[in-house]
């Protein structure tokens, strides 16, 4: 079986404050992580080699899900990648950030397919 490492960078957010970016960063994390399968279901589905960064910008909305969810950049080369997990996010239950409605959190994925590892 072959899996392809995606590392995960934290960043914070414009909305918070210095303080709270490291804290974020990891329910951040912790997000990405709780829904590794739908990435990975995005990244199977991509046709090529899913390389380089993607940073996905999500819009809390007052209910806790995305009100949107947009790509500010995509080094992968592969038009289907973005769509796809723009999907995916957009039924994402974001209350585990701990964000007001109309935050917006940058979702920040490196592909690195130089890290398969064949099991």
């Amino acid at each position: 079986m072959r899996t392809l490492a995606i590392a995960i960078l934290l960043a914070g957010t414009p909305a918070l404050a210095a303080g709270d970016d490291a804290a974020m960063g990891r329910r951040v994390q912790d997000l990405l992580h709780a829904h590794q399968a739908e990435v990975f279901g995005c990244v199977a589905q991509a046709n090529g080699t899913v390389k380089g960064e993607m940073l996905v910008r999500v819009m809390v909305g007052p209910d806790q899900h995305p009100a949107k969810a947009d790509v500010l950049k995509d080094q992968t080369g592969l038009v289907a990648l973005g769509p796809c997990l723009q999907s995916k996010m957009q039924k994402w239950d974001l209350a585990p950030l701990e964000a007001a409605a109309g935050a917006q959190v940058v979702f920040p994925l490196v592909f690195k397919p130089e890290a398969l590892q064949t099991g």
